[in-house]
C-alpha cells in the first residue's frame, strides 16, 4: 500500500506540473520556481516508490492442511499434526522434507559405520555362544536386517536408525516426526518397518520348515550421538546403542535350544547373496568368528 499511496502522488505532481508549464507562454518556458519544486517532488516521490518495501507473503502455517500434505497423507506420509506431542520450531517453518533428508554419502557412511560399531558391542558384550549377523537379505524383504541377534532367549532383529534432532511417536506409535536445525519434517515409520523385518523373518522360517516366529522378536536403536526420543508410544523397543546390550542381557528365560539356534543361523546364512561378507556378517560372542 505505501509503494501505491508514492505513485498516486508523484502521478498527480507530475500532472500539476506538465499542466503549469504547458498554460504558461512561450516566453516563459523555462521552468518556473513553483513547477520546478513540484518536478523535484515528483522524481523523489517516484524514487521513494521504487525503493518502498513490498510486504511480505504470510507466512506458512505448519499445521494447516496443504494440497501437498493431503497428497503425502494419501502417499503414507503423516501429517505433522498428528503428532502427540506437537513439535514448536522457532522461526518461519515449513512442513516438508527438509535437505539432509536426502542422504549423502558421507551420512550413509555413518549410518554404516553405526550398524559397525553396535555389533562389535554386541559381540563383546553378550554371553558366549551367541550369534551376531548383519546385513542380511531375505526373500520377499524389500530392505535388509541390519544386525540379528540369535542365543537361547530367543531371536532378535535390531534396526538401526541414525538420525539427529528430537524424534517423536506419535500416539498410534505409527506416526513419527522430527524437528532438526529449525525444520520439521515427517518421517518413515521406523517401527512398522521393523514389525515388516520381524514378519518377513518369521514368514522365511516356516516355509523352511523351521516354525519358530514365536522366538523372534525385534528392537529399534537409534545410534546418533544428538538424538533426543520422544517414544514412549513405540510399539516396539526404542532405545540408544549403549542400552541395547542391556536390553539383550536382561532375557535369561531360554526360548531356543542349542539345534534351534543353530538350524535357524544356517537357514539365514544360506539365503545371503553370494557377495555377503560371511566374516563380518556372522560373528559369535566371546570373539570368535563363525566359519562352518
Amino acid at each position: 500500500m505505501i509503494r501505491w499511496g508514492l505513485l498516486v502522488l508523484a502521478t498527480a505532481t507530475l500532472v500539476g506540473a506538465v499542466d503549469s508549464w504547458w498554460g504558461a507562454p512561450a516566453a516563459q518556458h523555462s521552468v518556473p520556481a513553483g513547477p520546478g519544486v513540484l518536478l523535484v517532488v515528483c522524481v523523489v516521490a517516484l524514487v521513494a516508490a521504487t525503493l518502498a518495501p513490498t510486504e511480505a507473503p504470510p507466512l506458512p502455517n505448519p499445521t494447516a492442511p496443504t494440497d501437498s500434505s493431503r497428497s503425502a497423507s494419501r502417499n503414507g506420509t503423516r501429517r505433522l499434526e498428528t503428532v502427540r506431542q506437537p513439535l514448536a520450531p522457532t522461526g518461519p517453518q515449513r512442513v516438508e522434507r527438509a535437505p539432509w533428508i536426502r542422504a549423502a554419502p558421507g551420512a550413509l557412511l555413518a549410518g554404516q559405520q553405526a550398524e559397525a560399531a553396535l555389533r562389535d558391542h554386541l559381540v563383546r558384550g553378550l554371553p558366549a555362544g551367541c550369534w551376531v549377523l548383519s546385513g542380511l537379505v531375505l526373500p520377499g524383504l524389500g530392505g535388509d536386517i541390519d544386525l540379528l541377534v540369535v542365543g537361547a532367549p530367543g531371536c532378535v532383529v535390531l534396526e538401526v536408525k541414525y538420525w539427529a534432532g528430537r524424534i517423536v511417536c506419535g500416539a498410534d506409535g505409527h506416526t513419527w516426526a522430527r524437528e532438526r536445525r529449525g525444520q520439521v519434517e515427517s518421517l518413515d515409520d521406523p517401527a512398522g518397518q521393523l514389525q515388516g523385518e520381524i514378519r518377513a523373518l518369521g514368514a522365511f522360517l516356516q516355509r523352511r520348515g523351521c516354525p519358530l516366529s514365536h522366538a523372534v522378536g525385534g528392537m529399534l536403536v537409534f545410534a546418533h550421538p544428538r538424538c533426543l526420543l520422544e517414544v514412549t508410544a513405540c510399539p516396539v523397543v526404542a532405545v540408544r546403542p549403549n542400552q541395547a546390550l542391556d536390553v539383550l542381557r536382561a532375557q535369561t528365560r531360554p526360548v531356543l535350544s542349542e539345534a534351534d539356534q543353530v538350524r535357524l543361523v544356517e537357514l539365514v546364512v544360506a539365503a545371503q547373496p553370494s557377495g555377503w561378507d560371511r566374516m563380518v556378517g556372522l560373528q559369535r560372542a566371546g570373539g570368535s568368528v563363525e566359519r562352518h
